[in-house]
């Protein structure tokens, strides 16, 4: 099979980011296996967890978090993915679903916070939610929930009823 020099350079950067991406989560793994325990399928304890790993931004500036859980929904770890503005963040499916492959996740959990303190889901957050339960269906790899996260509370797309 003939490759270009540039696609050969392409897989390899490619290899280069999972790689940086895995090694991460495994520290995290390491590192936080123990304090997260048992998840469960309470939304308070994955709130709980949520706001531990949450930066300093969480009231100025929109962040994904996605949290990966394996077949006895004990986490795996969590990955920071997209960062934004006052009121929104772009989340990307591909990334979420590419990550949650490396690491042999068999759910996930997704969460982002709203700078304003509104615990309410817009429509674009209904959508990401819709796509990625039809995604992950495909894929075998479940979103258990989507929680926003502010620092008076939490709003569980699950616990609402939006996720079934």
């Amino acid at each position: 099979m003939d490759l270009s020099i540039r696609r050969i350079l392409n897989i390899i950067f490619t290899l280069d980011v999972w790689n940086i991406l895995l090694k991460n989560l495994q520290n995290t793994k390491l590192e936080r296996l123990f304090m997260f325990g048992k998840l469960g399928t309470s939304s308070q304890s994955a709130a709980d967890i949520l706001k531990d790993v949450w930066s300093d931004k969480i009231e100025w500036m929109e962040e994904f978090v996605l949290l990966l859980l394996n077949n006895s929904n004990q986490p795996l770890g969590y990955v920071k993915l997209f960062q934004g503005g006052l009121n929104h963040a772009l989340a990307d499916s591909r990334v979420i679903f590419g990550i949650a492959l490396v690491a042999q996740a068999s759910g996930f959990i997704i969460s982002h916070n709203h700078p304003s303190g509104g615990l309410t889901p817009s429509q674009a957050d209904k959508n990401l939610t819709q796509n990625l339960l039809t995604q992950g269906r495909i894929m075998g790899i479940n979103l258990l929930d989507h929680i926003i996260i502010t620092k008076k509370g939490y709003f569980s797309f699950k616990d609402s009823g939006l996720i079934y």
